[in-house]
Parts: structure tokens; C-alpha cells; sequence
């Protein structure tokens, strides 16, 4: 059934990105005129049956139009209350970079939408699943989203589709950011070429209320407290999900990640990525290209539209050489 359901989401997919979704930030972005000439968008996504989440899971793909053997892959994360389709629509410039370049981008859903209901909080549940597997009900059995996203998603796009399975990337977006610094720095060395983000959510473990993260993270994985100690228990489950940690610890070969921010950001100090820089510089085994962009905020169809070409073309390299 799965391979079925994904073959249907796949078919007329060459030069074309599967986009279909239902997030409420699209802005009427179905007749976006930003989208590149040439880069077509099919109707329907790609679906499959998911063992980790437990649910059908979805995301969109985009197939350059040219002729190969096999694609790398360029994995783009979605921020909070996004979906599969907000890449694909909002960010033309990606698609376009990705055709030129021949790298597949494929835009997995920022949740599951079944099994848990979702939150009555806006910033939880459906669409902020903040790519942690978590380990409190209601969302243990489904909001297994690190092993989706790093394990069972590679496997179903690299059996329907014409990708490299030694040639990876991953990207992302705010809390997509933090969900691809996330899995790139846990995931056994190697496994990605590579790793970029914009705005990323950095420090969820430190930067308590009114940061959404906090919110979130005390939903998924427990405790929380305003006036835990440094050493509660829960914390060593919550760094285990912030990148700022992770770069402390990391120890296996060396890595470079590439950062973008906004330096008009309204959300620059809930999201915490100039902590990066010190932690960064405290590894050397870590090698950190981060930039503030002057007069830009936050928004996908803005800030990261103007820069994904870039990114695009940084993930390129690495996957040529991999």
C-alpha cells in the first residue's frame, strides 16, 4: 500500500514539485507568480503509510527535468504552522537553483495530522511537531518526527524515486532550521553532505516562555518548569533537540555548517542563533558560516527566497563531491 500511495503522488513528477497542502499561511501563493518558469507543480503530494509516525505522512518532491540516473537529494525543512507545500510555493528561487544545478528537493509536512488530535494552542500539534520523537502522550505515538524525517523518509523517496541514496543534504527554515541542524548533527557522521539553515530555532532548552519552543518542547518531551534547576532530569531529554548543545558535544568528524538570520528579525532573540557562534567556535571539529542579512525579517517568501539560490548551490558542491 505504501509503495502504491507514493507512485501515485510520483507519477509526472520530472520538473515538476508534488505541493499540494492545507497550511493557513499559503497567502494565495496557488497562483504565486514568483514560481520559475518551467517548474511545474503537480496536484497531488506524495503520501506514505508511516511506521514511525504511525499515520499517513506527506511531502512534496521536486525531479529537476533533466535526464539521470540517479539525483542527490536536498531534504528543506518547514517552519512553524507550515506544511509540505510552503517551500515549494513560496521559494521559487530553490526550484529553480535545483534545476540548474540537477538536485531533487523533497518538502516533507512539519507533522503528522493524524492520530493525536491537535492543540487547542496555535503553535502546537498540527504543523509544530518541531522534529523531536516524543515522549508524552498524546503525541508519543505519532510525533516521532527526527526518525522519520532522518531514517523512514530517505528510504521512501530513494525507493520511488531516482535518488542517490550516498548523496544527501538537508536545509531548513525557523523551526525547520532547528529540525535540520538537529538531525544533521545526530545523525551517524557522514550520513548528510551536508547542512544550512535559515533562522533557525537554536536554543530551545535555554530561552524559556514566551519562546514557542519551550512551549512545545515541555508538550513533547516533558518538565519545563520556569524554575528547574540546570541539572533537572528533563533537560538532558531537551538538549538532546538544541543545536547549541549539540555543536558543544559533538565529536565525531569534522563539519560545516552554513547559517543565514535576518538582521531585522522581529523573532531574532526567541530564536537565539547568535549562540551558535560562540558554541561554534568552542569545537573545533565544527565550522560555522553564519550571516546577518541587513534589512531582512523573517518572512519564507522574502528573506529566504532571496538567499535559497545560495544555499542551493553551497548543498551542490558538497553533494558533487560526496
Amino acid at each position: 500500500e505504501q509503495r502504491e500511495a507514493v507512485k501515485a503522488g510520483a507519477r509526472g513528477a520530472r520538473g515538476s514539485a508534488s505541493t499540494r497542502g492545507d497550511d493557513e499561511d499559503l497567502d494565495g501563493c496557488g497562483d504565486d507568480p514568483g514560481v520559475a518558469r518551467g517548474v511545474r507543480r503537480a496536484s497531488d503530494p506524495v503520501r506514505d503509510e508511516s511506521a514511525a509516525c504511525k499515520c499517513t505522512m506527506k511531502c512534496g518532491v521536486f525531479v529537476p527535468p533533466e535526464r539521470a540516473e540517479k539525483f542527490p537529494v536536498l531534504y528543506c525543512l518547514g517552519g512553524l504552522t507550515a506544511s509540505d507545500v510552503n517551500w515549494a510555493t513560496k521559494v521559487s528561487t530553490a526550484q529553480q537553483a535545483a534545476s540548474d544545478l540537477g538536485v531533487m528537493l523533497v518538502f516533507p509536512d512539519t507533522s503528522p495530522r493524524e492520530g493525536a488530535p491537535d492543540a487547542e494552542h496555535p503553535l502546537l500539534g498540527y504543523g509544530a511537531s518541531y522534529y523531536v520523537d516524543a515522549t508524552e502522550e498524546p503525541y508519543a505515538t505519532n510525533y516521532q518526527m527526527c526518525t522519520y524525517v532522518t531514517t523512514e523518509l530517505p528510504s521512501v523517496i530513494e525507493a520511488n524515486f531516482p535518488a542517490d541514496s550516498s548523496r544527501r543534504s538537508i536545509c531548513g527554515h525557523s523551526m525547520g532550521g532547528h529540525g535540520a541542524l538537529v538531525c544533521y548533527l545526530r545523525a551517524p557522521y557522514g550520513y548528510y553532505a551536508s547542512c544550512s539553515a535559515f533562522a533557525p530555532v537554536s536554543n530551545p532548552s535555554a530561552i524559556p516562555l514566551p519562546a514557542p519552543a519551550w512551549r512545545a518542547f515541555a508538550a513533547y518531551l516533558g518538565g519545563g518548569g520556569d524554575a528547574a534547576d540546570e541539572d533537572a532530569p528533563w533537560r538532558s531529554a531537551w538538549r538532546a533537540y538544541d543545536a547549541c548543545e549539540l555543536v558543544k558535544t559533538y565529536d565525531k568528524g569534522p563539519i560545516k555548517i552554513k547559517v543565514d538570520q535576518g538582521k531585522d528579525d522581529p523573532k531574532l532573540e526567541v530564536l537565539g542563533p547568535r549562540r551558535l557562534v560562540p558554541a561554534a567556535d568552542a569545537n573545533k571539529l565544527v565550522e560555522l558560516d553564519y550571516s546577518e542579512r541587513d534589512g531582512y525579517d523573517h518572512e519564507l517568501a522574502h528573506f529566504v527566497a532571496s538567499f535559497a539560490a545560495d544555499h542551493v548551490k553551497y548543498h551542490a558542491a558538497f553533494l558533487s563531491s560526496s
